[in-house]
């Protein structure tokens, strides 16, 4: 049973990781984006 325990205990690290990198990734892309839109506003 501990052994099962710990696997789980893995798998809820997992997925709090998982779930902060899409948070990031998805960050990282819209502040990509509000770049690109900006510099295309100042280069017209």
């Amino acid at each position: 049973m501990a052994k099962v325990d710990q696997l789980m205990a893995l798998v809820d690290a997992l997925e709090t990781q998982l779930a902060t990198s899409r948070a990031t990734a998805a960050f990282l892309l819209s502040a990509l984006v509000t770049e690109l839109t900006i510099q295309g506003w100042l280069c017209e």
